[in-house]
């Protein structure tokens, strides 16, 4: 992973030339995101979609058919002799097998593809951070992600973050000149992410959200399972028993899916209403730079393990009243 190769590469190179000129604890930031996005070209973006087009296409040709399948069951359920349901038994076994084979070769694809995609963009990145080590002093880069493996920081301050001037590097070529370094520590400071949700209003609204999520799940799932238990009320008698198999197994599998569904509906809402409460606290700290004076602000969820020698580190009580005054 490149946050380990920067790393090491940024205090390897640093630590040689810089060890005994600058002061620990100065350090720049790189999101990692921020800067693949800003060198990826349309080109890449094409050549990626384009690797994994077919096997999309199957994917989806084959979920519509299972659809279009069990509601053709469904819909026919009380007319299908016992040779047609043992047919539509055998289609609907191939077309799960089939689905099941092409999402895996999909999902393999693409982390295939957008591995050796980011392993160009990285390469990239280290080159321009290995000129950018050559002309400044500094201590270390700390990397952090800001797209769906956002890590909980916040740089405030442009001039420690790397990520544009990096890419502009990258664009430049091997040997770019880079932009100085502040030659500062920045100044870091905590807040507690449990407190500001609550106090933002965000933990009401992602409960709310959640459930209204599990409401329709658990809507849906009754429906489902009061038709189950007819049709296993209906198994033990030989006229019914091979469409009574038939149609809970097509139960079943809707259940599977419903339930998969509400999972990834529930760590949706889980991260969108996470990411708006971080961008509320980040927008609130960059238009009001007087409440928090703070090159980087991160975030954290416990405070068991941290002991602050200077309480003016953890800020969460000024932000929380600064942000519920101007509300």
């Amino acid at each position: 992973m490149i946050r380990w190769t920067i790393l090491s590469m940024a205090v390897f190179a640093a630590s040689g030339a810089a060890e005994a000129q600058q002061a620990a604890g100065l350090e720049v930031y790189i999101d990692i995101d921020k800067a693949r996005a800003l060198i990826t070209t349309p080109a890449e973006v094409q050549q990626f979609e384009a690797g994994l087009a077919t096997l999309r296409a199957s994917a989806t040709s084959l979920q519509s058919q299972l659809n279009a399948k069990m509601n053709e069951i469904t819909r026919n359920q009380l007319v299908s002799d016992a040779n047609q349901m043992a047919r539509d038994k055998r289609t609907i076994d191939v077309l799960q097998e089939q689905l099941v084979s092409a999402t895996r070769a999909l999902e393999t694809e693409a982390r295939i593809l957008r591995g050796s995609l980011e392993g160009q963009q990285d390469s990239k990145i280290r080159t321009a951070l290995g000129d950018y080590v050559a002309q400044n002093r500094f201590g270390k880069v700390v990397s952090h992600r800001s797209g769906a493996a956002e890590d909980d920081i916040i740089v405030l301050n442009p001039q420690f973050e790397l990520a544009t001037a990096l890419s502009e590097m990258v664009k430049s070529g091997p040997g770019a000149f880079a932009p100085a370094h502040p030659g500062r520590a920045p100044v870091v400071k905590y807040v507690d992410l449990d407190e500001l949700m609550r106090v933002t209003g965000g933990s009401d609204e992602l409960n709310e959200e959640q459930e209204q999520i599990l409401a329709g799940y658990r809507s849906q799932d009754r429906s489902l399972r009061d038709d189950l238990a007819k049709w296993v009320d209906i198994r033990p008698f030989p006229d019914g028993r091979q469409q009574a198999a038939l149609m809970i197994e097509l139960i079943d599998l809707k259940l599977k899916d419903l339930r998969i569904e509400t999972d990834a509906a529930l760590a949706a809402a889980r991260e969108s209403q996470w990411g708006r409460v971080r961008q509320s606290i980040a927008d609130f700290v960059a238009n009001n730079p007087d409440v928090i004076r703070a090159d980087a602000l991160r975030l954290a969820t416990r405070w068991d393990s941290t002991v602050f020698a200077d309480p003016s580190l953890d800020v969460t009580t000024v932000l929380k009243q600064a942000m519920k005054a101007r509300q």
